[in-house]
């Protein structure tokens, strides 16, 4: 039937309906086709099964990647680490630290929280570039706190050096006893001034 003809048929009743009831009720019919047909639509799209879902998913996988940062808690993960691993006492290399850092988060990433970085190559580019900065942060700020020890307004003695820098820069802070090899270590860096 065509359009005209179903107007008619609905409209030929007795009383014969108006311009504005007629408008209504056609209206309204094809708003229940629209909703049948998507009734339609997405029981067919359910037996076919999600193959358009996995592909939804896929894209907006691919969309967050460009997106992705890493998260307050993984940039204190880096930081920690990096700190721990520059006051070392065995540490005579300053300046590759990222590379190690590197090497530690990958190596522990289910423990420090890193799985949903590591195998991704777009995430793991993102979080060379922060372990790259973080660490260059921290090497900065342990130089500094070596020079700021011997020259200017708070100049330590090795003991209290060692003691500050091993709360601030140890995990776990400095233990109950004083290590002799880390006052060693520290005072060859400090008597050198090494440029970390």
């Amino acid at each position: 039937m065509l359009f005209t003809e179903i107007s008619f048929q609905i409209g030929s009743g007795t009383p014969p309906l108006t311009r504005t009831d007629l408008a209504t009720k056609l209206y309204m019919l094809a708003s229940s086709y629209a909703f049948e047909e998507e009734f339609i639509r997405r029981d067919n799209s359910r037996i076919q099964g999600n193959g358009d879902l996995q592909e939804v998913f896929e894209d907006l996988k691919i969309r967050l990647e460009d997106k992705f940062d890493v998260t307050a808690e993984q940039r204190v993960t880096i930081r920690c680490t990096a700190q721990d691993m520059i006051f070392q006492k065995d540490r005579t290399s300053f300046c590759q630290l990222f590379v190690e850092v590197m090497a530690v988060l990958r190596r522990d990433k289910a423990a420090l929280k890193m799985t949903n970085i590591f195998d991704l190559p777009g995430r793991e580019k993102r979080l060379q570039s922060v372990v790259k900065k973080v660490t260059s942060s921290v090497r900065n700020a342990y130089r500094q706190d070596i020079r700021d020890s011997i020259t200017g307004t708070e100049v330590k003695s090795l003991k209290a050096f060692t003691f500050d820098a091993a709360v601030k820069y140890k995990r776990g802070g400095p233990g109950e006893k004083a290590d002799p090899v880390l006052a060693i270590h520290n005072a060859i860096l400090v008597c050198c001034q090494v440029l970390i």
